[in-house]
């Protein structure tokens, strides 16, 4: 959780000036882009190495990062979408 807290404050670090930059100079719309694609990126592979590092110093550790990536953003994902189905039929009026 620090190393995640700590990824996220970096990334916010990066960003803070680049919004100033993008709102009291009007920069390139192109150039904010690139940057903040970059930066978010980065910020994920950064990540994704940190759940390699914690989940791969033992012989199972590839079975944890399987079941950290269903459980925390496969299952929710699934759910939202049939939730979103379903209420999709109830509101649309059938004739």
């Amino acid at each position: 959780m620090s190393s995640y807290f700590d990824l996220l404050s970096g990334i916010s670090l990066v960003l803070f000036p680049l919004s100033l930059l993008v709102v009291y100079f009007n920069l390139d719309f192109h150039f904010s882009k690139t940057f903040v694609l970059t930066a978010v990126i980065s910020f994920k592979i950064l990540l994704f190495y940190k759940c390699i590092r914690n989940f791969f110093n033992h012989f199972h550790g590839i079975l944890h990062l399987i079941l950290y990536f269903c459980t925390l953003e496969i299952i929710p994902l699934l759910f939202l979408w049939k939730g979103l189905i379903y209420i999709n039929n109830i509101l649309i009026l059938k004739f």
